[in-house]
């Protein structure tokens, strides 16, 4: 099944949603470099970033303004970052799409954490912008 333009290949600077394509079709592997510029415009202007913690042994909910997630991003040196995802789970129905991801992350070529990305996206004006993401991290049984 393919899927929406958004989630698979945003190449860092000045970046659009129109460039940050694929997802499609499940089972395919993927690559997210990103340099930060841009990023912002791949989100709807009401879009939320969560995380599932549990690094302290009780789980909580984080949430990172958008703005501040691609501030960090930005930070990192020029193809520092890579986040590798496997497309397992695509519904689309209209103008909503739901993808569930597993990924590695890594940095400086250095895997740093895994677990599970899973995006609401939402079709506006005709270009697939994320409205939600929460995810999961982890740094044990990541192969």
């Amino acid at each position: 099944m393919a899927a929406p333009a958004s989630v698979c290949r945003l190449h860092g600077k000045g970046a659009d949603c129109n460039v940050y394509r694929g997802f499609g079709p499940v089972g395919r592997q993927c690559t997210i470099r990103s340099n930060g510029p841009g990023l912002i415009n791949c989100f709807t202007d009401s879009a939320r970033l969560q995380s599932v913690d549990d690094r302290t042994g009780v789980i909580e909910v984080k949430t990172t303004p958008i703005r501040d997630f691609a501030n960090v991003v930005s930070a990192f040196p020029t193809g520092a970052a890579n986040e590798r995802i496997h497309i397992d789970v695509i519904r689309i129905d209209g103008a909503l799409a739901m993808v569930w991801a597993p990924y590695q992350f890594f940095y400086k070529g250095t895997l740093h954490h895994c677990g599970v990305d899973s995006f609401q996206l939402v079709r506006l004006g005709g270009v697939w912008k994320i409205q939600y993401i929460i995810d999961t991290r982890r740094t044990k049984g990541c192969q």
